[in-house]
């Protein structure tokens, strides 16, 4: 859990992906729970991730899922 959640704006693309691939975000131990049309609270990341890069891990995923 983060002491302040961040919240993150996705584009239209990665928002989808995002929310069909939200089981697999949270076995990943991301808690993420949407904020808006596009935007999305980050509440948790992975116990080894520093807080800080919960916002690019997230970005990078949804690209990594663009290309599967």
């Amino acid at each position: 859990m983060l002491l302040v959640p961040e919240t993150i704006r996705l584009t239209d693309e990665e928002a989808e992906l995002l929310e069909n691939n939200g089981e697999l975000l949270t076995e990943l131990g991301f808690e993420i729970e949407p904020y808006g049309s596009r935007d999305y609270i980050v509440r948790g990341v992975p116990a080894d991730m520093n807080p800080g890069d919960a916002s690019a891990a997230i970005q990078e995923i949804c690209g990594k899922l663009k290309t599967c």
